[in-house]
Protein backbone atom coordinates (compact mmCIF):
# COMPACT_ATOMS: atom_id res chain seq x y z
CA UNK A 1 0.00 0.00 0.00
CA UNK A 2 0.93 3.68 -0.51
CA UNK A 3 -0.54 4.67 2.57
CA UNK A 4 2.77 5.64 4.21
CA UNK A 5 3.86 7.68 1.42
CA UNK A 6 1.29 10.06 0.79
CA UNK A 7 2.02 13.44 1.87
CA UNK A 8 -0.60 15.21 1.37
CA UNK A 9 -4.69 13.53 1.99
CA UNK A 10 -6.88 16.47 2.63
CA UNK A 11 -9.50 13.94 0.56
CA UNK A 12 -13.38 14.64 0.96
CA UNK A 13 -14.64 11.53 1.44
CA UNK A 14 -17.29 11.05 -1.24
CA UNK A 15 -20.78 11.11 -0.90
CA UNK A 16 -22.60 7.57 -0.74
CA UNK A 17 -25.94 6.26 -1.78
CA UNK A 18 -27.40 5.27 1.59
CA UNK A 19 -27.22 1.78 2.39
CA UNK A 20 -27.43 -0.91 5.07
CA UNK A 21 -26.39 -4.00 4.32
CA UNK A 22 -29.11 -5.83 5.77
CA UNK A 23 -32.16 -2.94 5.66
CA UNK A 24 -33.59 -0.15 3.50
CA UNK A 25 -32.53 1.99 6.58
CA UNK A 26 -29.21 3.06 7.03
CA UNK A 27 -29.24 3.90 10.23
CA UNK A 28 -29.90 0.30 10.81
CA UNK A 29 -27.10 -2.00 12.52
CA UNK A 30 -26.67 -5.48 11.59
CA UNK A 31 -27.62 -8.71 13.70
CA UNK A 32 -24.29 -9.64 15.61
CA UNK A 33 -24.26 -13.18 16.78
CA UNK A 34 -22.68 -13.98 20.03
CA UNK A 35 -19.68 -16.30 19.99
CA UNK A 36 -20.30 -18.98 23.07
CA UNK A 37 -16.48 -19.17 25.33
CA UNK A 38 -14.59 -22.06 24.13
CA UNK A 39 -16.03 -22.12 20.93
CA UNK A 40 -13.71 -19.85 18.73
CA UNK A 41 -11.38 -21.00 16.05
CA UNK A 42 -8.08 -22.91 17.32
CA UNK A 43 -4.93 -20.52 18.44
CA UNK A 44 -2.51 -20.60 15.68
CA UNK A 45 0.72 -22.27 16.81
CA UNK A 46 3.06 -19.87 15.50
CA UNK A 47 0.87 -17.09 17.82
CA UNK A 48 0.64 -19.52 20.61
CA UNK A 49 4.20 -19.50 20.53
CA UNK A 50 4.67 -16.26 21.10
CA UNK A 51 2.62 -15.35 23.77
CA UNK A 52 0.00 -14.60 21.74
CA UNK A 53 -3.58 -16.82 23.08
CA UNK A 54 -6.10 -14.22 23.25
CA UNK A 55 -8.52 -14.23 20.48
CA UNK A 56 -9.24 -10.36 20.88
CA UNK A 57 -10.76 -9.81 16.95
CA UNK A 58 -12.74 -12.57 15.77
CA UNK A 59 -14.70 -11.23 12.62
CA UNK A 60 -16.19 -14.46 11.09
CA UNK A 61 -18.05 -13.47 8.08
CA UNK A 62 -19.14 -16.43 7.35
CA UNK A 63 -21.77 -16.69 10.59
CA UNK A 64 -22.13 -12.56 11.33
CA UNK A 65 -19.56 -12.49 13.81
CA UNK A 66 -18.54 -8.54 14.38
CA UNK A 67 -19.99 -7.86 11.10
CA UNK A 68 -22.32 -4.82 11.77
CA UNK A 69 -21.28 -2.39 8.82
CA UNK A 70 -21.96 1.61 8.48
CA UNK A 71 -23.60 2.10 5.23
CA UNK A 72 -24.69 6.02 5.96
CA UNK A 73 -24.40 8.45 3.49
CA UNK A 74 -21.08 10.17 4.04
CA UNK A 75 -17.46 7.92 4.71
CA UNK A 76 -16.28 10.78 7.08
CA UNK A 77 -19.53 10.88 9.28
CA UNK A 78 -18.95 9.25 12.90
CA UNK A 79 -21.73 6.63 13.96
CA UNK A 80 -21.53 4.81 16.97
CA UNK A 81 -22.63 1.11 17.35
CA UNK A 82 -20.70 -0.43 14.40
CA UNK A 83 -18.13 -2.77 14.19
CA UNK A 84 -16.75 -1.81 10.46
CA UNK A 85 -16.64 1.65 8.52
CA UNK A 86 -16.22 2.21 4.62
CA UNK A 87 -13.96 5.45 5.65
CA UNK A 88 -10.73 5.89 7.79
CA UNK A 89 -8.54 9.43 7.48
CA UNK A 90 -5.58 8.61 5.20
CA UNK A 91 -6.56 5.38 4.40
CA UNK A 92 -10.26 4.86 3.05
CA UNK A 93 -13.16 6.82 1.69
CA UNK A 94 -15.21 4.08 -0.09
CA UNK A 95 -17.09 4.96 -3.50
CA UNK A 96 -20.41 6.81 -4.21
CA UNK A 97 -22.08 3.16 -4.55
CA UNK A 98 -24.37 1.61 -2.35
CA UNK A 99 -22.44 0.71 1.29
CA UNK A 100 -19.00 1.45 -0.54
CA UNK A 101 -19.03 -1.36 -2.81
CA UNK A 102 -19.43 -3.86 -0.03
CA UNK A 103 -22.18 -6.62 -0.09
CA UNK A 104 -22.57 -8.65 2.75
CA UNK A 105 -23.68 -11.60 3.22
CA UNK A 106 -22.84 -12.53 -0.36
CA UNK A 107 -23.59 -16.14 -0.98
CA UNK A 108 -20.02 -17.41 -2.80
CA UNK A 109 -20.83 -20.61 -3.68
CA UNK A 110 -22.76 -21.75 -0.50
CA UNK A 111 -20.45 -20.04 1.50
CA UNK A 112 -21.61 -16.58 3.20
CA UNK A 113 -18.66 -13.86 3.12
CA UNK A 114 -18.29 -10.32 2.42
CA UNK A 115 -17.75 -9.53 -0.87
CA UNK A 116 -15.81 -5.87 -1.93
CA UNK A 117 -16.26 -4.55 -5.64
CA UNK A 118 -14.43 -1.68 -7.82
CA UNK A 119 -14.46 -0.50 -10.92
CA UNK A 120 -14.07 2.24 -13.00
CA UNK A 121 -18.11 2.88 -12.21
CA UNK A 122 -17.56 3.68 -8.73
CA UNK A 123 -13.74 3.94 -6.89
CA UNK A 124 -13.24 5.36 -3.72
CA UNK A 125 -12.14 8.74 -3.24
CA UNK A 126 -8.58 7.63 -0.93
CA UNK A 127 -6.34 5.81 -3.94
CA UNK A 128 -9.46 4.93 -5.70
CA UNK A 129 -9.83 1.99 -2.54
CA UNK A 130 -13.28 0.50 -1.86
CA UNK A 131 -13.74 -1.39 1.51
CA UNK A 132 -13.85 -1.13 4.92
CA UNK A 133 -11.79 -0.30 8.08
CA UNK A 134 -12.26 -1.28 11.39
CA UNK A 135 -12.40 2.41 12.75
CA UNK A 136 -14.75 5.28 11.82
CA UNK A 137 -12.89 8.08 9.89
CA UNK A 138 -11.48 10.21 12.63
CA UNK A 139 -11.12 7.05 14.77
CA UNK A 140 -13.87 7.96 17.43
CA UNK A 141 -15.67 4.62 16.99
CA UNK A 142 -14.43 1.07 16.39
CA UNK A 143 -11.55 -1.07 17.81
CA UNK A 144 -7.86 -0.67 18.02
CA UNK A 145 -4.85 -4.10 18.52
CA UNK A 146 -1.17 -3.90 20.16
CA UNK A 147 1.68 -3.09 17.53
CA UNK A 148 3.13 -6.96 18.95
CA UNK A 149 0.10 -9.32 18.28
CA UNK A 150 -0.96 -12.23 15.24
CA UNK A 151 -2.85 -10.74 12.95
CA UNK A 152 -4.88 -13.00 9.80
CA UNK A 153 -7.38 -12.56 7.52
CA UNK A 154 -8.59 -15.58 5.03
CA UNK A 155 -9.91 -13.90 1.50
CA UNK A 156 -9.85 -15.53 -2.12
CA UNK A 157 -9.77 -12.88 -5.26
CA UNK A 158 -10.90 -14.14 -8.77
CA UNK A 159 -8.75 -15.48 -11.16
CA UNK A 160 -10.29 -13.83 -14.02
CA UNK A 161 -9.08 -10.26 -12.44
CA UNK A 162 -6.01 -11.14 -11.24
CA UNK A 163 -5.48 -12.44 -15.09
CA UNK A 164 -6.54 -9.46 -16.70
CA UNK A 165 -7.40 -6.65 -14.41
CA UNK A 166 -4.57 -4.24 -12.80
CA UNK A 167 -6.18 -4.93 -9.24
CA UNK A 168 -4.57 -4.90 -5.84
CA UNK A 169 -6.13 -6.18 -2.95
CA UNK A 170 -4.73 -6.12 0.89
CA UNK A 171 -5.58 -7.02 4.58
CA UNK A 172 -3.83 -4.71 6.26
CA UNK A 173 -3.90 -2.49 9.64
CA UNK A 174 -2.86 1.26 9.71
CA UNK A 175 -2.92 3.60 13.01
CA UNK A 176 -5.69 4.58 14.87
CA UNK A 177 -4.11 7.88 16.42
CA UNK A 178 -3.43 9.32 13.44
CA UNK A 179 -7.31 8.94 12.31
CA UNK A 180 -8.11 10.73 15.78
CA UNK A 181 -5.89 13.55 14.90
CA UNK A 182 -3.15 12.56 17.78
CA UNK A 183 -0.27 11.10 16.45
CA UNK A 184 2.40 11.71 18.78
CA UNK A 185 4.61 13.16 16.55
CA UNK A 186 5.35 16.54 16.56
CA UNK A 187 2.19 18.20 15.11
CA UNK A 188 1.52 19.00 11.43
CA UNK A 189 -1.71 20.35 9.97
CA UNK A 190 -0.28 19.27 6.53
CA UNK A 191 0.67 15.28 7.54
CA UNK A 192 -2.53 13.49 7.53
CA UNK A 193 -1.22 9.66 6.73
CA UNK A 194 -2.28 7.11 9.01
CA UNK A 195 1.30 6.63 9.99
CA UNK A 196 1.62 3.17 10.81
CA UNK A 197 0.68 0.42 7.85
CA UNK A 198 1.50 -3.38 8.24
CA UNK A 199 0.64 -5.44 5.31
CA UNK A 200 -0.76 -8.97 5.99
CA UNK A 201 -0.94 -9.32 2.40
CA UNK A 202 -0.80 -7.10 -0.99
CA UNK A 203 -1.76 -9.06 -4.27
CA UNK A 204 -1.26 -7.45 -7.14
CA UNK A 205 -2.74 -8.42 -10.48
CA UNK A 206 -1.74 -7.53 -14.24
CA UNK A 207 0.93 -5.34 -13.65
CA UNK A 208 2.92 -6.58 -11.15
CA UNK A 209 3.48 -9.53 -8.69
CA UNK A 210 1.03 -11.68 -10.90
CA UNK A 211 1.84 -13.76 -14.24
CA UNK A 212 -0.02 -16.44 -14.75
CA UNK A 213 -2.11 -16.17 -11.80
CA UNK A 214 0.96 -16.57 -9.07
CA UNK A 215 1.15 -13.60 -7.14
CA UNK A 216 4.27 -13.38 -5.44
CA UNK A 217 3.79 -10.11 -3.17
CA UNK A 218 1.54 -11.18 -0.26
CA UNK A 219 2.04 -13.04 3.36
CA UNK A 220 2.93 -10.39 5.70
CA UNK A 221 6.14 -8.65 5.46
CA UNK A 222 6.05 -4.75 5.78
CA UNK A 223 5.75 -2.90 3.00
CA UNK A 224 7.88 -0.04 3.89
CA UNK A 225 9.05 3.47 1.79
CA UNK A 226 12.87 3.11 2.59
CA UNK A 227 13.51 6.03 0.51
CA UNK A 228 13.57 5.37 -3.14
CA UNK A 229 12.02 8.19 -5.14
CA UNK A 230 8.95 5.70 -5.31
CA UNK A 231 8.21 2.94 -2.74
CA UNK A 232 8.25 0.10 -5.24
CA UNK A 233 11.18 0.94 -6.85
CA UNK A 234 13.72 0.30 -3.62
CA UNK A 235 15.16 -3.18 -3.84
CA UNK A 236 16.41 -2.53 -0.45
CA UNK A 237 12.75 -3.12 1.08
CA UNK A 238 11.32 -5.87 2.80
CA UNK A 239 8.54 -5.48 0.11
CA UNK A 240 8.94 -6.78 -3.96
CA UNK A 241 12.14 -8.80 -3.59
CA UNK A 242 12.63 -11.78 -5.62
CA UNK A 243 12.26 -14.16 -2.64
CA UNK A 244 9.23 -13.62 -2.28
CA UNK A 245 7.95 -16.13 -4.67
CA UNK A 246 9.88 -19.23 -3.80
CA UNK A 247 9.04 -18.41 0.13
CA UNK A 248 5.42 -19.03 -0.73
CA UNK A 249 5.51 -21.97 -3.16
CA UNK A 250 8.14 -23.59 -0.29
CA UNK A 251 5.52 -23.04 2.20
CA UNK A 252 2.31 -23.64 0.37
CA UNK A 253 3.69 -25.18 -2.78
CA UNK A 254 -0.28 -25.33 -4.35
CA UNK A 255 -0.76 -21.98 -3.37
CA UNK A 256 -3.67 -19.86 -5.38
CA UNK A 257 -4.77 -16.84 -4.84
CA UNK A 258 -8.20 -17.42 -6.34
CA UNK A 259 -8.38 -20.01 -3.78
CA UNK A 260 -9.63 -18.91 -0.20
CA UNK A 261 -6.08 -18.87 1.66
CA UNK A 262 -5.40 -17.57 5.28
CA UNK A 263 -2.97 -15.19 5.10
CA UNK A 264 -0.91 -14.24 8.61
CA UNK A 265 1.15 -11.91 9.83
CA UNK A 266 3.31 -12.25 13.37
CA UNK A 267 4.80 -9.01 15.02
CA UNK A 268 7.20 -9.13 17.78
CA UNK A 269 9.65 -6.66 19.64
CA UNK A 270 12.83 -7.95 19.93
CA UNK A 271 13.90 -5.25 22.29
CA UNK A 272 13.11 -1.89 23.02
CA UNK A 273 14.58 -0.51 19.53
CA UNK A 274 13.85 -3.32 17.06
CA UNK A 275 10.77 -5.70 15.95
CA UNK A 276 10.67 -8.65 13.42
CA UNK A 277 7.97 -9.69 11.23
CA UNK A 278 7.26 -13.15 9.84
CA UNK A 279 4.75 -13.60 7.29
CA UNK A 280 2.29 -17.27 7.24
CA UNK A 281 0.24 -18.53 4.30
CA UNK A 282 -2.10 -21.05 5.55
CA UNK A 283 -0.03 -21.38 8.81
CA UNK A 284 3.11 -22.19 7.18
CA UNK A 285 5.77 -19.93 7.56
CA UNK A 286 6.79 -18.24 4.45
CA UNK A 287 9.65 -16.12 6.09
CA UNK A 288 10.72 -13.44 8.30
CA UNK A 289 11.95 -9.51 8.05
CA UNK A 290 15.47 -8.42 9.00
CA UNK A 291 15.29 -6.30 12.37
CA UNK A 292 12.87 -3.07 11.77
CA UNK A 293 14.11 -0.10 13.97
CA UNK A 294 11.33 0.80 16.50
CA UNK A 295 11.68 4.26 18.36
CA UNK A 296 15.30 4.95 17.71
CA UNK A 297 16.01 6.23 14.00
CA UNK A 298 19.87 5.34 14.28
CA UNK A 299 19.72 1.85 15.93
CA UNK A 300 20.42 -0.13 12.51
CA UNK A 301 18.33 -2.62 10.83
CA UNK A 302 16.01 -2.65 7.70
CA UNK A 303 14.16 0.66 7.15
CA UNK A 304 16.38 2.47 9.87
CA UNK A 305 15.36 6.05 9.89
CA UNK A 306 13.43 6.65 6.75
CA UNK A 307 10.36 4.10 7.15
CA UNK A 308 9.18 3.77 10.99
CA UNK A 309 10.79 7.04 11.73
CA UNK A 310 9.08 10.66 11.15
CA UNK A 311 10.31 12.13 8.12
CA UNK A 312 12.92 15.15 9.47
CA UNK A 313 12.39 17.41 6.38
CA UNK A 314 8.27 16.82 7.02
CA UNK A 315 8.77 17.46 10.77
CA UNK A 316 10.94 20.18 11.32
CA UNK A 317 14.44 18.84 12.38
CA UNK A 318 12.54 16.23 14.77
CA UNK A 319 15.00 13.37 15.28
CA UNK A 320 12.27 11.28 17.27
CA UNK A 321 10.56 7.81 16.38
CA UNK A 322 7.26 7.39 18.00
CA UNK A 323 6.36 3.77 16.18
CA UNK A 324 5.61 1.75 19.62
CA UNK A 325 2.80 4.47 20.62
CA UNK A 326 0.74 3.67 17.46
CA UNK A 327 -2.38 0.63 17.74
CA UNK A 328 -3.13 -0.71 14.58
CA UNK A 329 -6.67 -0.90 13.15
CA UNK A 330 -7.84 -3.41 10.74
CA UNK A 331 -8.40 -2.71 7.03
CA UNK A 332 -9.61 -4.72 4.05
CA UNK A 333 -9.65 -2.69 0.33
CA UNK A 334 -9.16 -3.10 -3.02
CA UNK A 335 -8.18 -0.58 -5.64
CA UNK A 336 -6.33 -0.51 -8.96
CA UNK A 337 -2.82 -0.40 -10.44
CA UNK A 338 -1.17 1.87 -12.80
CA UNK A 339 1.02 0.35 -15.60
CA UNK A 340 4.24 2.13 -13.79
CA UNK A 341 3.49 -0.04 -10.37
CA UNK A 342 1.37 2.39 -8.28
CA UNK A 343 -1.54 1.96 -6.29
CA UNK A 344 -4.58 4.03 -7.44
CA UNK A 345 -7.81 3.42 -9.54
CA UNK A 346 -9.14 6.97 -9.83
CA UNK A 347 -9.07 8.03 -14.07
CA UNK A 348 -6.82 4.65 -14.10
CA UNK A 349 -7.67 3.91 -18.03
CA UNK A 350 -5.92 0.76 -17.82
CA UNK A 351 -9.52 -0.60 -16.54
CA UNK A 352 -11.67 -1.35 -19.53
CA UNK A 353 -15.44 -0.22 -19.55
CA UNK A 354 -17.46 -1.51 -17.56
CA UNK A 355 -14.85 -3.54 -15.74
CA UNK A 356 -15.47 -4.88 -12.57
CA UNK A 357 -13.14 -6.59 -9.72
CA UNK A 358 -14.08 -8.13 -6.34
CA UNK A 359 -12.39 -9.60 -3.17
CA UNK A 360 -13.87 -12.15 -0.94
CA UNK A 361 -13.53 -12.35 2.74
CA UNK A 362 -14.12 -14.72 4.97
CA UNK A 363 -12.70 -13.77 7.96
CA UNK A 364 -10.01 -11.16 9.49
CA UNK A 365 -8.87 -12.30 13.56
CA UNK A 366 -5.95 -11.12 15.58
CA UNK A 367 -4.61 -12.72 18.30
CA UNK A 368 -2.40 -10.93 21.29
CA UNK A 369 -1.95 -10.43 25.05
CA UNK A 370 -4.68 -11.00 28.00
CA UNK A 371 -3.94 -7.46 28.62
CA UNK A 372 -4.43 -6.13 25.00
CA UNK A 373 -6.38 -3.37 25.61
CA UNK A 374 -4.12 -1.26 28.03
CA UNK A 375 -0.64 -2.49 26.64
CA UNK A 376 1.25 -3.00 23.42
CA UNK A 377 1.79 -6.72 24.55
CA UNK A 378 5.85 -6.76 24.74
CA UNK A 379 8.40 -6.40 28.30
CA UNK A 380 10.11 -3.62 25.94
CA UNK A 381 7.16 -1.10 24.91
CA UNK A 382 5.81 0.66 28.25
CA UNK A 383 3.26 2.78 26.20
Amino acid sequence: MRLLTLKTLFLVAALLVACDVYAADPGASLSVEVVPPGSGPTIPSQAAAHGYTTLVLDADFTRGSHASIYCGSDASQEAPGYDWYIGVRGGLASGNVPCGGNTYPYNDNGINVLRIENGDCCYGGVLGRNGLSGTSFYGTYGRDYPLNAYYECTIRLDRSDLDNLPVWANCFAGDRHTAQGRTPYPPDPSYNDLGLELDINEIHGKHGGCTGGNCDQVAGIINWNCGGPKFWQQPGCVWGNGVFGAAIRKADASFDPANYNTYGMLIKQTDANHYMVCGYINNHQTRCSSQQTINCNTCGGIADNTALCPDVTVFGGNTGCYVAFERPTPLLTLTGQYPDGSEGLNGNTDWSAGARAHMYVKSFRVWSCEAWQTTQCSPYNPN
